[in-house]
């Protein structure tokens, strides 16, 4: 992901809207996301991935996608 505070913002409200769309459609309720797959495989070269460092992990949950969710879901429901 381009280090941007932007496109970081622009990525945690797509993963949100991706959430509701989800639930209204399956009547599923989603109870918790990882913010990447398999977070071992970070030097990922083979195709295009959105690989963080544990350190950028943290600073995205922190900074963009936990205040999203807590904006749109309530304090604590989904991160």
């Amino acid at each position: 992901l381009k280090d941007s505070w932007s496109v970081h913002r622009a990525w945690a409200l797509y993963f949100s809207s991706w959430i509701e769309a989800y639930e209204a459609k399956t009547g599923v309720k989603v109870w918790g996301v990882t913010a990447q797959n398999e977070p071992a495989f970070y030097d990922n070269t083979a195709w295009e991935a959105c690989s963080y460092t544990a350190e950028e992990q943290r600073d995205f949950i922190r900074d963009h996608l936990g205040p999203v969710l807590e904006k749109r879901f309530g304090k604590g429901e989904k991160a």
